[in-house]
């Protein structure tokens, strides 16, 4: 059985946790949350400031479907800090063995640490977050969750099947990007000054739009490692831009240098250098068109020099 959810033969679903600390191990086939054997996880929010340590039973996810089923509709908010670890060939988030995992979104704050389990020499190891490894060493696929909303302050990082989640560095992590608007000044709240009112307006733009040729937002990764976050998107055309004041809010942060990466061009530049370049209030724009690149701030100052 699942350590909360289904037992044998049975889902485990409907399950929220919005708060408080939770450690939950699944039996032999059972997820750490969801389905029991040959159950899936489905409906499954943590939310809050729930502190939550998830493993799955062998064949079972930390999060999600037991042994041959699947995990979906999972979602952390909040600024809920969730491990989740699949039992062997589980997804640490998703499907059990052989299952899929779908629906799956972390956002707002939330830190979540996720890792698959690991080969059991009949099974394939199981993705990070995704779906369960299968039979021939068919290794269970990543599947990307929904970040639209995950803010600054929340992550996700992924673990290699099998390494010490306290000790080693994830192979990979993602940072959120959604800043949410500030809510609209009160009455009875005394008037900012104009030099605390401009600072505000600076720091609650987003750190950064990644946008099409008609301005708009467009989805897109970002991956943060070693201060270095490289935002990936899957377009011929794209632009990255903001303001100086953002770039400036993510090296306060730890990030020395951003990648961009689009189906034709890829580039990178220093956040120093760019800060040399203008004061806080200026925009930049970073542009791709196929494998033509421009990076230009809203002054007409060329900035090309400074790229990598």
């Amino acid at each position: 059985g699942a350590g909360i959810g289904g037992g044998y033969g049975d889902s485990g679903s409907h399950i929220t946790i919005s708060g408080g600390t939770v450690a939950a191990t699944g039996g032999n086939f059972g997820a750490g949350i969801g389905g029991g054997y040959r159950g899936s996880g489905s409906d499954i929010t943590i939310s809050g400031s729930a502190e939550v340590d998830a493993k799955g039973g062998e064949s079972g996810a930390g999060i999600g479907g037991g042994y041959k089923d699947i995990g979906s509709d999972i979602t952390i908010s909040g600024s809920a800090e969730v491990t989740a670890k699949g039992g062997e060939s589980g997804a640490g988030i998703g499907g059990g063995y052989n299952g899929s995992g779908s629906n799956i979104t972390i956002t707002e704050d939330a830190q979540v640490k996720a890792q698959g389990g690991i080969n059991n020499n009949s099974y394939a190891t199981g993705a990070a977050i995704g779906n369960g490894g299968k039979d021939n060493d068919v290794i269970g696929d990543e599947v990307e969750p929904n970040t639209d909303k995950l803010t600054p302050n929340g992550k996700i990082e992924y673990y290699a099947p099998g390494a010490n989640m306290e000790t080693a560095d994830p192979v990979r992590t993602v940072i959120g990007s959604y800043v949410p608007p500030q809510d609209e000044e009160k009455p009875d709240q005394p008037s900012q000054s104009a030099e605390e009112s401009a600072e505000d307006t600076v720091y609650s733009d987003p750190l950064y739009r990644v946008i099409d040729q008609n301005g708009e937002d467009i989805p897109h990764k970002a991956e943060r490692k070693d201060g270095v976050l490289t935002v990936t998107v899957d377009a011929d055309f794209a632009g990255l831009t903001g303001s100086l004041g953002g770039i400036n809010a993510l090296k306060e942060q730890g990030i020395d240098t951003i990648v961009f990466i689009t189906n034709g061009a890829s580039s990178a530049f220093a956040l120093s250098d760019l800060l040399a370049q203008g004061s806080t209030g200026d925009s930049y724009t970073l542009t791709h068109d196929g494998d033509t690149v421009s990076f230009m701030l809203d002054s007409g100052a060329d900035l090309g020099n400074i790229l990598k």
